[in-house]
């Protein structure tokens, strides 16, 4: 049979991290961080979460005022996400390839 000794730390994680970093951080060289709006375009899916992104949009969502990032696919509209498979075109490249070149003939006679 194994015996495990479980040791019991005397500070929590949290008052570990804050006496380590507590007087040694540079001031002023940090961006700031505030609350931003991510918005995906394609399916309006918005989420406010904490970054130091600079950006000029803005927007207003419940009486106050968020800077806006735009973008263009996340989890809400990715089809791996969704589910849902948009087909684009039906016809395959080989296809299109043939159907755009058949016209011009090929220089190499055939025997």
């Amino acid at each position: 049979m194994v015996k495990f000794r479980v040791t019991v730390l005397e500070k929590t994680l949290s008052e570990e991290l804050f006496c380590c970093t507590r007087g040694n951080m540079k001031k002023d060289i940090h961006p700031k961080s505030r609350k931003t709006v991510f918005k995906d375009v394609s399916c309006g899916f918005q989420i406010i979460t904490t970054s130091t992104v600079q950006t000029k949009n803005t927007i207003e969502i419940d009486g106050k005022t968020y800077p806006l990032v735009t973008f263009d696919v996340s989890s809400a509209s990715h089809p791996f996400y969704t589910g849902q498979q948009r087909i684009v075109d039906t016809e395959g490249r080989a296809e299109k390839f043939t159907k755009k070149y058949q016209s011009f003939k090929s220089p190499l006679k055939k025997s």
